[in-house]
């Protein structure tokens, strides 16, 4: 079991996460578009929507609200209103707007959506405007595009241009599922009754070896046969990775020390590190969290191992890598003070003082496990935006234009600036050492060029590390930068002889809006905790049944008791998610949790083979825990089904149920949708539980479990041998 659970899932995850990231962005998003006038500009502008690889036009509906009803029923996730006479307004210079639905539902969608959609619409409209100039001025094509641009917007992602989330997630998320399973096994590998410090330190060297491998073997893996790059020192990764598990081995034996029972260990150690990936920042960042949950992330030794991998591979080196080391050894060094303390002091542990019975266990796991949980993941996103994002300047102009671009960026909630810079190289330094996030370079001559016509450059350099932090970061600049160059439009036309509310309706002559539907905040909490929540509960409930199983002949009563008992514990943190935390559900908790309950009857036959297969409660909790993260990230929930392998969706779906399942109960949840639109789902629910159960009954029939236990067969806690 040590093995498969740090050599051999690990890598076998690594690699289906990787096929699943094969695409590296999100593309051919399903668009709906209500073309309410067919003229050549109306058709050019859906024109440049089909030529992107974002988008993929599926429906031309007859009115607005269709689109509405598309997204509402999952058809589509985009939609493009071009309103009546569009072309006509705009030649008389009258306002007009092009209007983006977006299904805010699904964040990773709509993040690439809002993005790809702006800069289509921004290019539309300077080119609008560049005809217009030339018709009433009698400008060149050179003339009116200057005019139209009065400060022409770069914007530049460094170390990850094409917000490759393979590159973005990889690293850390292969880091936390292999840490998972080596805190596991360590923390569970107590032989003994008593042991002194030399079968401690021998129990630390092993498991140290086997991560280490384990480690190494999947970094090789994620950069020669997957293409994540290696952009820095593969010694730096190395020794990274060599303190790393050392560290993650003496907590996992520490825990072992203090707590005789192996199960009990195990399901220590989970609670532990299975959190760590949402707690350590790597995807929502530590800024963006309460100040207390900012605090403890940094404590966390997964939170400096996971950020200055990512950062060797991606950017090419990480500038905390020494100040990364020494902690996470000193992490070590205290968890082995711990274990040896335990050895001498108290080699047997602390006996039954922590030990309960498998029933009172199983009860305690699947009800207070998913609530704290939801109390503690629904801090981390509590903030509904990620405000003051450090930015950096590099103003070389300093005139009264440029340093009012700077305070436009100042006033904004969305950004805190931490410091001048005198060159762009020297803002790209800043952005190395994490003192900032984003940068705004301003050249000289700025306001002069301004006035003259000609367009100077203000580029926004942003780091691209982290896809959360950066399309944050880079949506609003750009949304800044666009009116200060309208600003500067609106001044060359009264320049050039405009009345001051004609300069202005040119500049606006069409004006982009945006709707977000469900979530119009795009907040993480709406998108993440219904999901996660779900993958919580189905973890606890199958480390919860598995013991029961092996414990009692009861099969169908357990696993429709303890599937009801999760169902209604899962309503119960929604509620909480509801009122304590600020989620604002539109939908039926009590039919999501009706759906939770199928979900998990339909496992049953999984924890029944899973549980009789190995024999061994502990190795069945072992294994059910370690498919958490897994199952949470094939689910179709991080990343879209629809731009999955074909034949990795069919092995997930075959294999496991969430797929079925999560998005669905998210829909039910954030979109009001009836359960009546998911009778596919609902079809393949069914078919898998009743495929599973059966094989679930032979197995069992098979091992001789059903018997044994009816002439009164083996003990009640598989962890206790």
């Amino acid at each position: 079991m040590d093995f498969v659970m740090v050599l051999l899932i690990p890598v076998i995850v690594t690699a289906a996460l990787c096929v699943m990231f094969q695409d590296r962005t999100i593309k051919e998003i399903p668009t709906a578009v209500y073309l309410g006038d067919n003229s050549s500009l109306s058709r050019k502008i859906v024109g440049h929507f089909d030529d992107s690889e974002t988008f993929d036009i599926r429906y031309y509906t007859s009115s607005p609200y269709e689109i509405e009803e598309l997204i509402e029923k999952g058809d589509v996730n985009f939609g493009l209103v071009i309103p009546d006479n569009f072309e006509r307004d705009i030649k008389s210079q009258k306002q007009t707007r092009v209007l983006t639905v977006i299904d805010a539902s699904r964040l990773a969608i709509a993040s690439a959506a809002k993005i790809k959609s702006f800069e289509i619409l921004m290019s539309v409209k300077a080119g609008a405007l560049v005809q217009l100039l030339q018709a009433k001025l009698s400008l060149n094509s050179q003339q009116a595009l200057h005019t139209a641009l009065a400060v022409d917007i770069k914007s530049r992602l460094l170390y990850n241009e094409l917000r490759d989330y393979k590159s973005f997630l990889m690293p850390g998320i292969m880091a936390g599922i292999l840490q998972s399973g080596l805190a596991m096994a360590a923390a569970a590998s107590r032989r003994r009754e008593m042991e002194g410090p030399r079968e401690v330190l021998f129990r630390i060297g092993y498991y140290w070896a086997l991560g280490f491998s384990s480690l190494v073997i999947n970094i090789a893996m994620l950069v020669i046969v997957f293409g994540v790059p290696l952009r820095g020192s593969a010694g730096a990764a190395i020794a990274l990775s060599a303190a790393f598990a050392l560290c993650v081995s003496a907590m996992g034996i520490a825990i072992s020390c203090v707590v005789k029972n192996s199960l009990t260990c195990a399901q220590a150690a989970a609670v532990l590190f299975l959190p760590n990936t949402m707690l350590s920042g790597y995807t929502w960042p530590l800024g963006a969290m309460p100040q207390a949950y900012e605090t403890a992330g940094r404590f966390i030794p997964y939170t400096r191992y996971a950020e200055s991998l990512r950062d060797i591979m991606i950017k090419g080196a990480s500038q905390s890598l020494n100040l990364d080391i020494v902690y996470i050894l000193l992490a070590a060094c205290a968890a082995l003070a711990a274990a040896l303390l335990f050895a001498i002091k108290k080699p047997q542990g602390l006996s039954g003082k922590l030990e309960i019975d498998t029933t009172k266990r199983s009860i305690a796991i699947l009800t207070a496990g998913p609530i704290f949980f939801t109390l503690l993941f629904g801090g981390i996103y509590l903030n509904d935006y990620y405000n003051s994002i450090p930015f950096a300047v590099s103003d070389n102009d300093n005139s009264q234009l440029s340093r009012m671009v700077v305070s436009q960026f100042e006033r904004s909630e969305k950004y805190e600036l931490v410091g001048y810079a005198d060159s762009p190289a020297e803002l790209k330094t800043m952005l190395d050492a994490k003192k900032a996030h984003i940068g705004l370079y301003i050249p000289a001559g700025f306001e002069k060029d301004v006035k003259a016509l000609k367009s100077p450059t203000a580029a926004v350099i942003v780091d691209g590390s982290n896809i959360a932090v950066a399309n944050n970061a880079q949506a609003k600049a750009s949304e800044i930068l666009s009116t200060i160059s309208a600003a500067g439009s609106i001044k060359a036309m009264e320049a050039k002889g405009f009345m001051p509310e004609t300069a202005l309706n040119l500049a606006k002559v069409i004006n982009i809006e945006s709707r977000n539907l469900y979530d119009p905040k795009l907040t993480y909490k709406m998108y993440m905790m219904p999901g996660f929540i779900i993958i919580l509960v189905q973890q606890l409930f199958m480390s919860a049944l598995t013991p029961k199983l092996l414990d009692r002949s009861r099969i169908s009563f357990n696993a429709a008791g303890f599937s009801l008992l999760g169902a209604l514990v899962y309503s119960l943190c929604m509620l909480v998610g509801r009122h304590a935390l600020g989620m604002d559900f539109t939908g039926s908790i009590a039919v999501a949790s009706f759906y939770v309950f199928l979900m998990l009857i339909a496992l049953s036959g999984v924890a029944a083979i899973i549980a009789f297969s190995l024999g061994d409660a502990l190795r069945a909790t072992q294994l059910c825990m370690m498919l958490s993260m897994p199952t949470f990230l094939t689910a179709g929930y991080v990343w879209p089904l629809e731009q999955f392998n074909p034949a990795l969706r069919a092995i997930v779906g075959a294999v496991w149920p969430a797929m079925y399942a999560v998005s669905p109960i998210r829909d039910v949840l954030v979109k009001n949708v009836p359960l009546g639109q998911f009778k596919g789902e609902l079809l393949s629910l069914l078919a898998f539980g009743i495929a599973w159960g059966a094989a679930g009954y032979y197995v069992s029939k098979r091992t001789g479990h059903i018997k044994k236990r009816s002439a009164g067969g083996a003990g009640s806690d598989g962890g206790a041998a």
